[in-house]
């Protein structure tokens, strides 16, 4: 049967399915995506703030490149600041459409053994002519055999680099044939590669192991050579997507790097004297304070205004300067966005820019379902759950991570690769925005605060007071015990109720998409099918207590506990959701933040 060399491929609601070099599979064989298709028939909605959405994804490339470069002592320049004017965002073609595509794939690897007499060959991938006359069911050395594929590869921790399976003859050079001893095929760390003329020749030849060559790491490292680890090239594998999920703030009339800064600075009142000094016309209308505060900011940027303007209006200006430094000192890029996404969906800052009802608001007159929300919100900690109807997003992939993915191992460094355009020299990330609906569960500050203090992770007396408590989670830092306490807590309940979203909410876990708000312990969870069937809508209204029903006895236990519960907590057959479903691929996951079984929780969050 003839075996296609390339493959056309739609892409529906699993957009991060099409990303350079992600491998997929088709009737047994491995592609890797080569080419992607823009969205040149505008099918897809528009980004509302690009300027925003691209300053946002620039740091978190550069920030996650650079550290592997410093991590590993790869020989790459670092990404620099003022690369912000060569990256661009690509839309893509997410829908499938009469003869048309989101991407192209080609054969990968490269690497195939006849299944009769095992004849091994092996193409460099600028062998392009060479491979295009490659046929797969005729054998080369005439044995009548046809070819499969080899999909193990090499991969070397230090560098990051994968190479095809292959090896190189001293004596015949270019010229050798090789075959692939496979006494156990099931056992690839046991294959050998015999060159065919050289064990002719010398009866003392001994078949090279298939990880006998090194890798000198292509000048990327100061590292010494070093042994590969073999990898397996299939769909999911070695290459595995970054994907981001931020909110379109829906208005493009305060566009401003400074947006999310000044956002921030909004919510926690930082702006109060400036505006004091410099009150805008009406400082109710959140629009309008942000159009004012931007004047200012347009003004600090222009040398000739700036000399011309009168020493009071001079000093306001300094002001605001002073103050949005100070924040970006306390604030790191990733958390101040996802603070200020939390905000925007949860209306804390317009309530013009979200359309969202609080289930308070949803049953206020109906006594019974207000004494039993009350109770529900006793037993699972939760401050608050809010429908949101019409959330603007946009998910971007904005590179791979490569190779082997030890995230259970502390301190680990995966080998993030941007998606760079050599051509021309820059690095662009392919984005989907879309509009879906979903709900917003915000735990109780107050408790959650208080069961880090039981931790032993705060040192402090109980709180009381949810804005004490607010202050103390929004100082969370990044990368702290605290705060990784409290992303796991929030991950944790978001895989569970994904997981039993199918009995409440009509869409599968493939369907749904989460984002998580640490410094607000709050989640999301929404719908990320292209078809939109009001699922959260209708559990919202009506089976929102079902979907919690008996979800304590479910963390309760595992199939594969107690190994389970003792190591991670967290497994495939408990917690772990398909890789484009879950933010963080399956990390930061644990069963025993909620019951405190095991020494990583000494309590459990219920």
């Amino acid at each position: 049967m003839a075996v296609n060399k390339n493959i056309s491929y739609p892409v529906n609601s699993a957009l991060f399915h099409v990303v350079d070099n992600l491998i997929i599979s088709r009737e047994n064989i491995s592609f890797k995506v080569n080419k992607i298709f823009p969205d040149d028939d505008k099918d897809n909605l528009n980004v509302n703030n690009e300027l925003r959405l691209k300053k946002y994804l620039f740091n978190e490339i550069s920030k996650r490149y650079n550290t592997r470069i410093q991590y590993y002592g790869l020989l790459f320049n670092n990404i620099s600041k003022s690369f912000l004017k060569n990256f661009e965002i690509f839309p893509y073609k997410i829908y499938q459409s009469k003869n048309s595509f989101s991407a192209l794939a080609n054969v990968y690897p490269k690497a195939f053994a006849c299944r009769k007499c095992n004849h091994f060959i092996s193409f460099k991938e600028n062998e392009y002519e060479k491979f295009d006359h490659f046929d797969f069911d005729n054998c080369e050395l005439g044995c009548g055999g046809s070819y499969e594929q080899i999909i193990q590869m090499k991969f070397c921790e230090k560098c990051g680099s994968i190479e095809n399976l292959s090896s190189y003859c001293k004596v015949h050079k270019n010229n050798a044939k090789w075959k692939l001893l496979r006494d156990d095929k099931f056992q690839p760390i046991t294959w050998k590669l015999e060159c065919l003329d050289c064990s002719r020749e010398n009866n003392n030849y001994a078949p090279k192991d298939i990880l006998a060559q090194k890798c000198y790491h292509n000048n990327r490292s100061n590292e010494d050579p070093s042994r590969y680890t073999l990898l397996t090239a299939t769909e999911g594998s070695i290459f595995h997507p970054i994907v981001l999920t931020t909110v379109d703030i829906p208005n493009t009339d305060y566009d401003s790097l400074y947006l999310d800064y000044i956002l921030l600075g909004l919510y926690l009142h930082k702006f109060d004297e400036f505006l004091d000094r410099e009150p805008c016309k009406d400082n109710d209308d959140h629009k309008q304070v942000i159009l004012h505060i931007n004047n200012f900011l347009d003004m600090s940027q222009n040398e000739v205004v700036m000399d011309k303007i009168d020493p009071n209006t001079k000093k306001s200006v300094e002001m605001l300067l002073d103050l949005l430094n100070e924040l970006e000192e306390e604030f790191d890029n990733y958390s101040f966005v996802n603070i200020n996404d939390h905000m925007v969906l949860s209306g804390s800052l317009s309530k013009d820019l979200i359309d969202s009802v609080s289930y308070n608001d949803f049953i206020k007159g109906n006594e019974k379902l207000t004494k039993e929300y009350g109770s529900f919100k006793k037993i699972y900690k939760i401050e608050q759950v809010n429908y949101l109807s019409n959330i603007n997003l946009v998910s971007a992939v904005i590179g791979l991570n490569v190779g082997l993915n030890k995230f259970y191992e502390e301190d680990f460094v995966p080998h993030f690769e941007p998606i760079w355009d050599y051509k021309n020299e820059s690095i662009r990330s392919y984005v989907v925005p879309f509009e879906t609906e979903g709900l917003m569960f915000n735990l109780d500050k107050c408790e959650v605060v208080n069961w880090l203090i039981d931790l032993g992770l705060l040192d402090m007396e109980y709180v009381s007071e949810e804005d004490f408590a607010v202050n103390i989670l929004m100082g969370m830092q990044n990368g702290s015990e605290e705060y990784y306490a409290v992303k796991t807590l929030i991950h944790t309940l978001s895989h569970i109720l994904i997981r039993r979203s199918s009995l409440y909410t009509g869409l599968e876990e493939d369907s749904c998409g989460e984002m998580l708000f640490v410094n607000s312990a709050s989640f999301l969870i929404y719908s990320s099918s292209s078809i939109n069937i009001g699922g959260f809508s209708f559990v919202f209204e009506n089976a929102l207590f079902d979907w919690f029903e008996g979800i304590k006895r479910d963390i309760e236990d595992c199939s594969l506990d107690p190994s389970c519960i003792q190591e991670t907590g967290a497994c495939f057959s408990c917690l772990y959701l398909p890789e484009y479903v879950c933010s963080e691929f399956n990390m930061d996951l644990d069963r025993d933040v909620l019951i405190g079984k095991t020494n990583r929780f000494s309590k459990g969050f219920w």
